[in-house]
């Protein structure tokens, strides 16, 4: 006796087909349709006479109403894969971009250390409030007094090289939003801080004309009137391997020289040198020492540009009082690529 097993393949389709149809849908449009017309479908079990009969049966004819579901649900499978593909590939486009990007600005910043050419810093004084027009004039002629010292510190190891900077002085412009405090160490704080700091910096480069990539780096010199007769603080933050530094400062005429020193040590953060000086802010020794084989060692004649001070005395130190102070030690000369 013929067995269910021998039933034409095509007799069995159009009813598997029918309960396999809602779970191939993608969205299930028509699966209660599909359900109805499969549970009246159905059919009793055949005995063995009718089962013969029904094998000798040709195949059912295909049903326009499932070619139809069936057809439309392959061009929906179809703009569903295509919309995927564009998708992945303009993710991928972006994603390639980004990392171009980020491999060309890697590579612009290290070859700042290899002092082929003179580097192009932009100092763009922002003021707080109207400052004393003869500090600010000190300030710009101060600046090429500042590129002097800074080539006779480079030029001390590296003769025939050009000189290292240029400094550009731009404003002063007014200060419409106040520059970030330095993050604490959470992960929100510091993306916050480089919005911040982003949002500061496109301002006041709109304010003074300047195109940020048209320098290596860009300090910023935020500086109001001193409180006190008696001589201002002067403040500076900067990201090691950046671009960008910050330095808030009381400006008068006699604090220019100092402003610019705090300015230089923020320059050479972007470069990345370290600070050289401990907790409690005296030099470190020997390498926060402008000449450690001094002997005897103290006092020292100048000031380490990353230590900040000169060291009268292990315990005793003062800040620089000219441009002339400055030194840039061994170890920060090596950090930045001035010394092997």
């Amino acid at each position: 006796m013929p067995s269910s097993e021998g039933r034409p393949r095509s007799a069995q389709g159009v009813t598997g087909l029918l309960y396999e149809l809602p779970c191939r849908l993608r969205r299930y449009m028509y699966a209660p349709f599909a359900f109805l017309r499969s549970r009246s479908a159905r059919k009793p079990r055949l005995s063995a006479a009718t089962g013969a009969a029904e094998n000798a049966r040709p195949a059912a004819a295909s049903d326009p109403l499932i070619e139809g579901m069936t057809s439309a649900a392959g061009r929906r499978r179809l703009d569903s894969r295509a919309f995927f593909r564009v998708r992945v590939s303009i993710l991928l486009s972006i994603l390639i971009a980004v990392l171009v990007w980020a491999g060309c600005d890697i590579q612009r910043r290290r070859a700042r250390n290899q002092w082929v050419d003179t580097l192009e810093v932009a100092l763009i004084l922002v003021q707080k409030d109207n400052l004393d027009d003869g500090a600010v004039e000190k300030l710009k002629r101060r600046a090429v007094a500042l590129e002097e010292r800074l080539a006779a510190e480079f030029h001390r190891r590296n003769p025939d090289a050009p000189k290292p900077f240029h400094f550009v002085v731009k404003g002063p412009v007014d200060l419409r939003r106040a520059p970030p405090r330095q993050p604490s160490e959470g992960l929100f704080d510091l993306a916050r801080y480089n919005f911040d700091l982003w949002r500061f910096v496109r301002g006041v480069n709109a304010d003074a004309g300047v195109e940020a990539s048209s320098f290596d780096a860009t300090i910023y010199l935020v500086a109001r009137s001193p409180k006190r007769a008696s001589g201002g603080s002067v403040e500076g933050a900067s990201q090691e391997g950046g671009t960008v530094g910050v330095v808030e400062v009381e400006l008068d005429r006699a604090m220019v020289d100092f402003a610019l020193f705090v300015t230089t040590h923020e320059l050479l953060h972007l470069l990345g040198a370290k600070d050289k000086y401990d907790a409690s802010g005296r030099s470190l020794v020997p390498e926060g020492l402008a000449e450690p084989e001094l002997s005897p060692l103290y006092p020292q004649r100048r000031a380490e540009v990353m230590a900040r001070n000169v060291a009268l005395s292990p315990t005793q130190e003062r800040p620089p009082e000219s441009l002339s102070d400055l030194q840039v030690g061994a170890a920060t000369a090596r950090e930045i690529g001035w010394a092997r």
